[in-house]
């Protein structure tokens, strides 16, 4: 019977951490109705958890402040910069997967090691589906590499380059698979070139990191940057600060001029920084005008609501209202992204203000774990690999619970506490032998 439930628990688990990669598995009847498939996995784990404990249970301080945002986001519905709809869209959705995913840790006795070990083993089976789609571009087999059109409802094929393929795997969208896979490809890199941490074999490190650069992203090129930099912030050795510095600058070299869509995003985005280009669709990129306009619109919905922001959910009524007099009333607008503002801190920024982003922000400094402070480097590691899929969400991914962001967002926090509560049993233990 323990065997029973042990197995149960286990597959739960895999289940659970799985719908993050499920970002393309999406029915859209219409443009009112978006069904994920993800929600039904959450919802039939949330129930299976009711009726076999009878309660659910969350942190204190994150429903306070969660609280606190709720009432200001229905003060801004009363003001008329929001609406209950998109407040309780945003609600009931933050709430339920901060749930599941803090059950989800409880359950596993806040093993954060044992569920990161599992988001390792299906990043590594995903990711080597994306090795073998470019490999089936290579050799021309379409059906190797195009195989999930048409099986995964949201899934599309990425193309941009003229001899490689942008790989997905069996997600959306290169970019962010590429997010995603952030903290495995971190703790690849310190798994090859770490000296006391290693979480998988050097080979199953290569084709994690393999399979993020053939995604071609810009933001999964920065997380690669910031990978390297977190890595020689945390060692302060020669050998890392050449291995960095040379890496980053061949690395931005040839992406620049070997893979044209980066290429045109840079030159599109100093384009229009240095006033060369205008903010329209015909003068720039689809995707640096997505982030340029949100952007826009962002600092100008904070500038009339500074400190709470104007709801949850409200960036795309601030969108509509603003961007006209931000671009001018004859230029093309694509709206692009303007559900979720195209970034995490634009969306912040917009909807909660100061509030948010100062909450945001000292959550990650407050949690952070610094190789020094770890004797054995393994919660460092974990903890540094997920504060680069939070920069990477804070930069381009704006939506506030897709790809498992509640899954990662409790990994971290539990990956400090668990160590504050360690290093408070070892000087326990000191003291008691003296």
């Amino acid at each position: 019977m323990n065997n029973l439930k042990i197995s149960a628990q286990n597959s739960i688990n895999y289940l659970l951490i799985f719908t993050a990669f499920m970002s393309g598995w999406i029915y859209s009847a219409n443009t009112m109705f978006e069904l994920r498939f993800s929600y039904i996995a959450i919802l039939i784990v949330l129930l299976y958890w009711l009726m076999k404990s009878k309660m659910i249970s969350i942190n204190n301080v994150f429903i306070f402040i969660f609280f606190i945002i709720i009432l200001t986001s229905f003060y801004n519905v009363f003001q008329g910069n929001d609406t209950a709809v998109l407040v309780s869209k945003q609600m009931m959705g933050i709430l339920l997967n901060a749930v599941v995913f803090y059950l989800l840790l409880k359950f596993n006795k806040f093993e954060v090691g044992k569920l990161f070990n599992i988001y390792l083993n299906i990043a590594l089976v995903v990711g080597a589906i994306g090795i073998f789609q470019e490999v089936s571009f290579l050799i021309h087999f379409e059906r190797g590499y195009d195989f999930f059109n048409g099986i995964i409802p949201g899934w599309r094929l990425a193309t941009g380059n003229s001899f490689l393929l942008r790989t997905n795997s069996i997600m959306r969208e290169p970019s962010g698979y590429a997010v995603l896979m952030m903290p495995a490809f971190f703790v690849s890199l310190t798994s090859i070139f770490g000296n006391s941490v290693r979480f998988i074999s050097n080979w199953k490190s290569l084709a994690i990191i393999l399979s993020v650069i053939l995604t071609f992203s810009t933001v999964g090129f920065f997380g690669v940057g910031i990978s390297f930099l977190l890595l020689l912030i945390n060692n302060r050795n020669v050998k890392y600060l050449f291995i960095s510095i040379v890496i980053i600058l061949v690395s931005s070299f040839l992406i620049y001029n070997s893979i044209s869509e980066v290429k045109r995003r840079i030159d599109d985005s100093i384009g229009f920084i240095s006033g060369q280009r205008s903010l329209s669709v015909g003068a720039i990129n689809v995707s640096s005008f997505a982030f340029f306009s949100n952007a826009m619109v962002a600092f100008k919905s904070f500038s009339v609501n500074p400190i709470f922001g104007s709801g949850l959910g409200s960036h795309e009524l601030s969108y509509h209202k603003y961007i006209g007099n931000i671009i001018g009333g004859d230029s093309i607008i694509s709206e692009v992204s303007v559900e979720d503002a195209n970034s995490l801190f634009l969306r912040l920024l917009s909807e909660t203000g100061l509030l948010g982003i100062s909450l945001v922000f000292i959550f990650l400094i407050r949690f952070y774990i610094s190789k020094n402070k770890d004797n054995d480097n393994y919660s460092w590691a974990i903890n540094n690999g997920i504060l680069v899929l939070f920069l990477l969400h804070l930069m381009r991914v704006g939506h506030y619970f897709e790809e498992g962001l509640f899954f990662f967002f409790w990994m971290y926090y539990f990956s400090k506490k668990n160590l504050f509560v360690r290093s408070k049993q070892i000087m326990l233990d000191q003291e008691l032998e003296l």
